[in-house]
This record gives C-alpha cells, sequence and structure tokens, in this order.
C-alpha cells in the first residue's frame, strides 16, 4: 500500500462517519419540539465535504495506478452529492443562530442528508 492509497483509505472513514454524524445529528434533532440547527452539523458538514474533495482529488492519481482498483467517478454522481450538500450547508449557515426553523425546512435538509447516502451506496 502506498501513501497515496491511506490517504485515500483515511479520507474514506472519515468521510462517511461525517455524512453519518450529519444525518444523526439531524436524526435526533426530530424529537424536539422546537426544530434548531443542531451544533456540530455546519462541522459535519463541511468535514464531509472536504474529506469528499480529498478522495476526489486523489482518484486520477489512484486511477492512472490501479484502474481496476480504482475507477474513475462518476462526475454526475459527484455534482450531485455536491449540490445536496450544498443545499444543507447553506441552510445550515443561514438559520445557524435563529432560536427556530420551520419543521419543513428542518425535514428537506433531512431527507437531501439521506439521498445524498442513498445515492451515495446505490449509485
Amino acid at each position: 500500500m502506498n501513501t497515496l492509497e491511506l490517504i485515500h483509505g483515511i479520507a474514506l472513514v472519515l468521510h462517511v462517519i461525517f455524512v453519518l454524524a450529519l444525518i444523526a445529528l439531524l436524526v435526533i434533532g426530530l424529537r424536539k419540539e422546537v426544530k434548531v440547527i443542531p451544533k456540530g452539523l455546519t462541522h459535519a458538514g463541511w468535514s464531509a465535504l472536504v474529506a469528499g474533495l480529498v478522495l476526489l482529488g486523489l482518484n486520477h492519481p489512484l486511477n492512472n495506478h490501479n484502474a481496476t482498483k480504482y475507477p474513475l467517478y462518476d462526475n454526475a454522481k459527484i455534482g450531485i452529492k455536491f449540490l445536496f450538500l450544498a443545499v444543507i450547508l447553506g441552510i445550515a449557515v443561514k438559520n445557524a443562530k435563529k432560536t427556530a426553523i420551520s419543521a419543513n425546512l428542518y425535514l428537506a435538509m433531512l431527507a437531501l442528508a439521506i439521498s445524498n447516502l442513498i445515492i451515495a451506496v446505490t449509485w
């Protein structure tokens, strides 16, 4: 295993952890009567984004090294996942200091996060 493969593995594990943390924070907040942006949501989102960008940056060099083990990513899939995360982060940053947000907006964030996970697993 070379250094790029090690960094790729670490970035992949961190990306998965941060996306799951994002979803967990939103699911935990469902129990609250007054919906607010959970503490740590923006941190989990930005961290997932950075880890995803590291994975994206390592994809071509690893593909050149071993194309069967590291196939090139589907740009449409990556674009949709990035868009979903960007919308979640936009909502979170805009409403982070508010004392309450609408339940529909909160559920939209959760739906986008779960959709992001489903796209990653099934596409």
